[in-house]
């Protein structure tokens, strides 16, 4: 699966010049040209995972891009669409082992002679002098590309991010967001090696003149833009081979000059793809005004193309015309102007990218779990990692599930045996795998099973032993800033399989880390799926701009956004008495009115009585209660008052969290309250938990704990399941 990754760009030079050849250490590089495409590659020497490609065309704008791994060329490649004449100025950034270069820039002009040209030798990550850097310091924001000092060495940040205090996100211990190295800006500028610039044969003239537009009516392809902002390409499987245009989120645009023949109403055809529904583009002149408006339909998946059109009228002549994505998440192959109506292929739109015949293998457990890696090259499979934790299902002991499907009694000392993680001067028990060690397993029937995945890191699990001798685990604790899991992507799938099959599912309750979806498919042909399909940074930028000012701070840049509960909204922060003037009147008004509602158990009656919210089920005695008012935090998490007592009143204040966290109560009659149309329509409102509603499948997503009330929860089940696919996504 395809996804848009944005490039944390480390370093840019802001000039581009020649260099004489000099000893390759680390990598080589070069242009290869066959017809109107280049190939830009990039081969190393070195511990390389990979590579970041910076490129202009004849001195336009700079284009950044993660470079794709050619396995039948053993080298990193970028393709670009040239014609004689055409200047590729580039350079690279790459990792080798931890720290990450800048190469040298080099320059390539299409039909030329070009010496090939060679780096200089990598610099060596010794860190810098101090003098006049900004030191290090919990509680600030720093930009990627700030240097700063630490116990007398330098680092560079390589994402923008909050040093949030008491997590100690220093620059040594999280290679994620700092590399070493870096010179601060009171230090003398280094002199670069004096560069030997030979005589140029013909001198290129500096202005080149501004080429006629491509011809409308015509397609023309969507990698030919002549300016674009955000966006990248990659190698498509639609007819016709090439590139397409891809990675395009929210606001991002393309620009193409065209000649337009003649002034009239043409037909504009788009070849798109995309597994989400709700994308849409826009066609723009120059001056910003929107020509035509078109959605693009979930077709399936990154590389299931269909063709959808609008009518639009253009002037004659030359122009710039700009497809802008109003609503990102798709792929666009071509744009093509005819002349009279044409009649699309039709496309079907199936809710979900679940293709028709999955590689699912079986083995000799209850059902199989497999893990695809749809971070789009961001990590490889070594760098993506997997454990499961449970519980057996007869003994009821803590147990791991290992490579070959066993269910293993987890041992308190596990956590100081060989292969145990060590972070903080702690160890761990390491019950994780890669999925380049393992992509699959059989697993057994298990209760309380948690499937945990990570990027990057493995994470940090504690197995601990209560004062009765049992055994359990301490997973990432998000409310606690010294947790070693606080640097962690990570996310995880609750489950069981037992006697009556598998129940699970993926959650927001806590956080979102990344992207998941998981697929379940049973032996009688059941195929299901949910989660998300859109990119990470798309999700963290919606985040950021749709939901209400309060919200926007659960936001923890680059690691994850977490839930209301464990932001601002717990007990004495910022945001405690968000529920406060609401709770008074939902108390207030039901001192003398009754609220009935009802749910799968029966029918409840409820009034407050003194302090104490009062319920009977159907038509008994009033003995179900809400002891007192609840807080913020004990609505959004389900907890406090909201989760004490008999069985029987847990399940009215399962329905009662419900509602306030939708904001049902006073203005919603329960009888729509199973209606997902009148949720989250005024606040206060769990808005955290509508953005995931509204970014997942089907509208189906665990936002806080009791989304499974009335149905809305990201819960697969299944009585003879055949297996589970878990995508993780970036």
């Amino acid at each position: 699966m395809k996804m848009r990754w944005r490039v944390w760009l480390v370093s840019l030079l802001t000039s581009l010049f020649w260099l004489v050849s000099a000893h390759a250490a680390d990598f080589s590089n070069g242009v290869s040209v066959a017809g109107n495409v280049a190939t830009i590659w990039f081969k190393s020497n070195v511990s390389t995972t990979w590579v970041d490609i910076h490129y202009a065309v004849n001195g336009g704008a700079k284009q950044n891009m993660r470079m794709g791994y050619s396995a039948g060329n053993a080298r990193y490649e970028q393709q670009v669409n040239v014609a004689t004449g055409t200047r590729l100025d580039y350079l690279f950034t790459y990792n080798n082992g931890t720290p990450a270069y800048d190469s040298p820039a080099f320059s390539h002009t299409v039909g030329a002679a070009n010496p090939t040209p060679t780096p200089t030798t990598a610099p060596t990550p010794t860190p810098a002098g101090t003098s006049g850097c900004l030191a290090w310091a919990e509680g600030n924001t720093y930009a990627a590309g700030t240097v700063v000092s630490y116990n007398g060495a330098t680092y560079t940040a390589l994402v923008t991010h909050t040093a949030y205090v008491g997590t100690n996100w220093n620059p040594a211990a999280t290679p994620t967001l700092w590399r070493p190295g870096g010179n601060c800006g009171s230090q003398p500028t280094p002199t670069p090696t004096p560069v030997v610039t030979p005589t140029p044969t013909a001198t290129p003239t500096p202005v080149t003149p501004t080429p006629a537009g491509a011809a409308v009516p015509g397609r023309i392809q969507a990698e030919a833009w002549t300016a674009m902002s955000g966006v990248q390409t990659e190698t498509t499987t639609d007819s016709g081979g090439g590139l397409n245009v891809g990675w395009i989120e929210t606001n991002d645009w393309m620009d193409y000059r065209v000649n337009v023949a003649t002034a009239r109403s043409y037909t504009l055809q788009l070849r798109v793809a995309s597994p989400n529904s709700g994308a849409t583009l826009q066609l723009r002149n120059a001056a910003g005004a929107v020509l035509a408006s078109v959605s693009v339909p979930n077709t399936g998946g990154w590389q299931n193309w269909a063709t959808v059109q609008a009518t639009v009228t253009l002037p004659a002549g030359n122009q710039v015309l700009r497809i802008h994505a109003s609503n990102g998440g798709f792929n666009l192959n071509w744009l093509e102007f005819v002349t009279g109506s044409v009649t699309p292929t039709p496309t079907p739109v199936t809710p979900t990218p679940t293709p028709a015949n999955p590689d699912l293998p079986v083995g000799n457990g209850a059902m199989t779990i497999k893990l695809e890696n749809a971070t789009r090259g961001t990590y490889g499979d070594q760098q993506v990692y997997w454990a499961i934790i449970g519980y057996h299902p007869v003994t009821k002991v803590l147990s791991y599930v290992n490579r070959s499907g066993q269910l293993v009694p987890a041992n308190l000392a596990d956590n100081d045996a060989a292969g145990r993680l060590t972070k903080g001067g702690q160890n761990y028990a390491n019950y994780f795998s890669t999925l380049s060690q393992a992509n699959w397993v059989s697993i057994p029937q298990i209760d309380s099973g948690r499937l945990f995945v990570s990027v990057g890191s493995p994470m940090y699990i504690k197995i601990n032993m209560a004062a009765d001798g049992r055994l359990g685990f301490a997973g990432p604790d998000l409310g606690n800033p010294t947790d070693p899991n606080q640097d962690v992507y990570f996310e995880w799938v609750e489950f069981t399989v037992d006697q009556y099959g598998y129940h699970g599912n993926s959650t927001r309750v806590d956080q979102f880390g990344f992207p998941i979806r998981t697929r379940l498919i049973g032996l009688d042909g059941y195929d299901r799926t949910l989660g998300e399909t859109e990119t990470r940074e798309a999700l963290f930028s919606a985040f950021e701009r749709d939901v209400p000012a309060e919200f926007k701070s659960l936001v923890k840049r680059p690691y994850r956004i977490v839930a209301p509960g464990k932001g601002g909204f717990g007990h004495g922060g910022a945001n405690s008495s968000y529920y406060t003037n609401y709770v008074n009147q939902v108390w207030s008004y039901y001192a003398s009115n009754d609220l009935v509602f009802t749910a799968e158990a029966g029918t409840f009656r409820g009034r407050v009585i003194g302090n104490d919210f009062v319920f009977s089920k159907n038509g008994g005695p009033q003995n179900l209660y809400i002891r007192g008012k609840p807080v913020t935090q004990d609505i959004m998490e389900g907890s406090g008052n909201l989760a004490a007592g008999n069985a029987e009143e847990k399940v009215v204040q399962a329905q009662i969290t419900a509602a306030f966290n939708r904001h049902l109560l006073l203005t919603v009659d329960p009888g729509n309250w199973s209606n997902a149309s009148y949720y989250y329509l005024q606040g206060p409102a769990n808005y955290f938990s509508k953005f995931w509603h509204d970014h997942s499948i089907d509208g189906l997503s665990y936002g806080f704990c009791y989304d499974d009330v009335r149905g809305h929860s990201s819960l697969l089940e299944h009585p003879s399941p055949k297996g589970l696919i878990v995508t993780v996504g970036w």
